[in-house]
Parts: C-alpha cells; structure tokens; sequence
C-alpha cells in the first residue's frame, strides 16, 4: 500500500523531469528520496552502502510502490560520479 505522500507526488507527475530528486539532477529517480551520502563512494562496497541505505529508505517511504520509480535508477546514479557529485553538492536540499 502506498504512502498517502507518494500517492499525491505520483498524481502530480507530468513527466520524468518531475522525478528528479535535487534540483540540478535526476539523482535516485524520486524526489522524495533526499539522501545525499557524505563522500564519493569509491569502491564497489561504498556504492553497495549507499544503494542499501537509498533502497530501504524507498521502502520506508513506500516509494518502491510507484509506478514512475525503477530502483535501477539508484545503480545508474552510482555509476555516475558527475551525478554523485551533484547530489553530495545539493547537501540535502
């Protein structure tokens, strides 16, 4: 069952640029999903972090739920340091 906030963000969409979780990128492909990681993860076990913690906090916000979220979007951003770099940027906001 959705979140009644995911509920409202999905009626609101109007298209992918709606999803972008900061303001200059698309970052984990929500916009309710503000996590912003404190370094530059540089192995694959800091990218595993960081795509755990993103992922739980998706389910926590019932945002897996969403038919505009696909969690592939968390793996394409850690595989962008340009966009990483964006988002450790936006601290948080």
């Amino acid at each position: 069952m959705w979140n009644n906030k995911v509920e409202i963000c999905f009626s609101k969409c109007d298209g992918p640029d709606y999803c972008k979780s900061f303001d200059r990128c698309r970052g984990w492909g929500c916009r309710l999903l503000r996590y912003v990681p404190a370094v530059l993860p540089r192995t694959e076990m800091e990218k595993a972090e960081i795509f755990s913690a993103v992922y739980s906090r998706a389910e926590q916000l019932g945002v897996i739920q969403c038919k505009n979220f696909n969690p592939l979007g968390i793996d394409e951003a850690l595989d962008d340091e340009a966009q990483l770099q964006l988002i450790i940027g936006s601290g948080g906001t």
